[in-house]
């Protein structure tokens, strides 16, 4: 009998509507009031969320996603990669004939990331209702697909301040070093920063989904 991980992915769907720093904070504490690097300004805030959600496994402003598994898992919660979770769209999956169809939402239940009002809450997922089952699928990859919300709000005021702190951080790193050094050292980033970074991703664990037992 052989045991191991079904592959998965979880990917963003809906990008964020907005970044989580002001143009103007982030100029009023760079010290900078000219308007020749608005633009970078702009691109150093995307760049420093996408890297801080990318190390983290936090989804900072709300955004949606799908996880996609190979296979359905022997446990009836689904752990996501990425949090915290908000809602639970839909969940698609592609039948033993090749079709997608919707799995009935009465037959499961988000769960949210615990504690929602800390800094670096639990990412959060899906379970089944007592009683009910996940549906067969077909033999392909990605052949389960949950579609989520997550992020901390919609609002600047949704981020909380730590977090606002590391941000910061990266785009006076990419403000000061942006010309002088190799992509590769650009996220080597001031320790109050990757303090933030460390303490955030150890509370996104990596998920292990472990499959059917298979008689060889």
């Amino acid at each position: 009998m052989t045991e191991w991980g079904i592959p998965y992915e979880d990917r963003l769907v809906e990008a964020p509507s907005l970044e989580p720093l002001d143009l103007e904070e982030i100029k009023k504490q760079r010290r900078f009031s000219s308007t020749s690097l608005d633009t970078l300004f702009d691109l150093w805030n995307s760049a420093a969320r996408q890297k801080f959600e990318e190390d983290t496994g936090l989804q900072l402003i709300t955004a949606q996603r799908v996880f996609l598994l190979d296979e359905i898992p022997v446990d009836t919660k689904i752990m996501f990669s990425r949090g915290p979770v908000q809602s639970i769209v839909r969940v698609d999956y592609i039948d033993s004939s090749g079709d997608v169809q919707e799995l009935d939402a009465s037959t499961y239940e988000m769960i949210p990331g615990i504690p929602l009002v800390d800094t670096y809450p639990t990412p959060g997922g899906i379970q089944l209702i007592n009683g009910a089952s996940w549906p067969t699928v077909d033999d392909r990859a990605q052949s389960l697909r949950i579609y989520y919300m997550a992020g901390y709000g919609n609002t600047l005021g949704s981020v909380p301040e730590l977090i606002k702190y590391a941000l910061y951080q990266y785009i006076g790193h990419f403000h000061r070093f942006s010309e002088e050094v190799a992509d590769k050292e650009l996220y080597f980033l001031p320790m109050g920063a990757r303090q933030v970074v460390f303490e955030a991703k150890g509370r996104m664990k990596r998920q292990v989904f472990p499959r059917r037992l298979v008689t060889a």
